[in-house]
């Protein structure tokens, strides 16, 4: 990844300008977790927006927690395309405004 965020995408001298990951909804692969890891590494290593689609609190929470432990800063992790329905979910939506609270804001 750092390579294409500092030396251009393959045999172009177009560079990255960001890092987008998907997750998928029922919770991170292994290869997801992997990724994440590499992200927030090449985020850190060449000072690069990471985001991510996902559409679930636990999922983001997973995600973020990888990312973090990885060093890249929370606040600047996007998330992306957050769900837009938690009625009849207490505790979906309870997972999206502690994300909030602590700084993390979803892009729409």
């Amino acid at each position: 990844m750092v390579g294409e965020l500092i030396g251009g995408i393959e045999e172009t001298r177009v560079e990255a300008s960001w890092i987008k990951l998907c997750a998928s909804d029922g919770g991170l692969t292994e290869q997801e977790q992997k990724a994440f890891r590499a992200a927030a590494r090449a985020g850190v290593a060449t000072d690069t927006t990471v985001g991510c689609r996902i559409e679930t609190g636990i999922v983001a929470h997973h995600a973020l927690d990888i990312v973090e432990r990885s060093g890249y800063p929370a606040e600047r992790f996007v998330w992306i395309h957050a769900a837009p329905d938690h009625q009849g979910k207490p505790d979906e939506a309870f997972r999206y405004l502690n994300l909030l609270v602590n700084g993390n804001f979803p892009a729409r």
